[in-house]
């Protein structure tokens, strides 16, 4: 009887190990999944640094894609630019902060163009007009977009995007130049938000630079067709200078070049 208890009691304390055992692997596997799946959320909003083949105009936050009256398809197939080096990706509405004149203005449903540079070149500016419903003109201005990437530019003046416009050929007065270096063998960069700080790593005084940037975003293409510029003025041989760039954040902003000038 003893013997029987006994055996009995083993197996209850077996069969207690063994739900606790499975319990535990349960749980584990439960957290490595939402982990992953934690990741992949993760991911998906992760700014990506815009290159060849980085755009999903959907991730792209505010902005909704809208070619022409009816068309809604992805790319703005239809939609003619006089220089063949730009192509518009979609032409449609965005809500959020507009940032090509510097302001950060709330706004809401502003026409917005999704462009890419297919040139081996840097685009150093682009201003583009689009005759919109025969007797309205819709502006971008694009500026320093390197080859092979593309931007989301907002319409000059604000234009209220309707689904009624119609976008067909745009005039494009462009300019392009080698894409600029950031001068590392001279200088030396150290970013935080609202701030740059050079240091000149040469022998010589350094009488003016300018270091330039853009926005990036999520999405894999640069915000709008704005680049800041933040200026050095004499700094010296070996010494560190800092400058306000209020526009700048580590986190979604992306230094386009240096310019070194000798007076």
């Amino acid at each position: 009887m003893k013997q029987k208890k006994k055996l009995g009691i083993i197996i209850a304390v077996a069969v207690a190990i063994i739900v606790v055992g499975v319990v535990i692997l349960f749980a584990l596997k439960a957290n490595k999944s939402s982990s992953q799946k934690e990741t992949k959320e993760t991911n998906e909003y992760e700014i990506v640094k815009p290159g060849k083949d980085t755009l999903d105009a959907d991730k792209i936050k505010g902005y909704s894609a809208k070619v022409g009256v009816e068309d809604k398809t992805e790319k703005a197939d239809q939609i003619v630019l006089s220089d063949p080096n730009l192509t518009v990706e979609s032409i449609g509405a965005y809500s959020g902060s507009f940032i090509e004149d510097g302001s950060d203005e709330a706004t809401k449903n502003v026409t917005a163009m999704l462009i890419t540079n297919n040139s081996d070149q840097m685009l150093q500016v682009a201003l583009i007009d689009f005759q919109v419903n025969s007797n309205e003109t819709a502006s971008f201005k694009v500026t320093n977009l390197p080859a092979g990437t593309s931007t989301l530019v907002l319409e000059s003046n604000k234009r209220e995007f309707s689904d009624k416009d119609t976008y067909t050929y745009g005039n494009a007065a462009t300019g392009y130049m080698d894409q600029p270096t950031l001068e590392e063998d001279k200088v030396e960069l150290k970013t935080e938000n609202g701030k740059i700080t050079l240091k000149n790593k040469t022998d010589k005084e350094l009488k003016r630079v300018y270091v330039y940037y853009k926005y990036v975003q999520i999405g894999g293409a640069y915000f709008g067709g704005i680049t800041y510029r933040t200026p050095f003025e004499n700094v010296g041989a070996g010494k560190e200078a800092e400058a306000v760039a209020a526009h700048f954040n580590p986190d979604s902003s992306q230094i386009m070049g240096v310019q070194i000038l000798d007076n």
